[in-house]
């Protein structure tokens, strides 16, 4: 059972002087930072090509919203659904 619940000790003043009291930490957060016997976990390997990752989604993301919206705009105007109007401010 001590495998299982990890305890974090915290001081407690009492009247003959200071008294250790275990606190229990327990959920999936606390899995994440420590292993069973209680040492810290090493860091998380870090993607080199992070940025490149994300530039590959976003520009074919954008490019094919932006297709979508300009064809969507052509359908409006074409069905006289949505039509600019020419402002004349001469």
């Amino acid at each position: 059972m001590n495998d299982v619940i990890k305890a974090v000790t915290r001081l407690r003043p009492s009247s003959l002087g200071l008294r250790i009291r275990p606190v229990l930490i327990q959920g999936p957060e606390t899995e994440a930072l420590v292993t069973s016997t209680g040492s810290i976990k090493p860091r998380p390997e870090q993607r080199s090509h992070g940025l490149l990752n994300i530039l590959l989604m976003v520009i074919p993301s954008l490019s094919i919203g932006a297709y979508a919206a300009n064809k969507g705009a052509g359908l409006l105007e074409e069905f006289e659904i949505f039509v600019p109007e020419d402002d004349d401010d001469d």
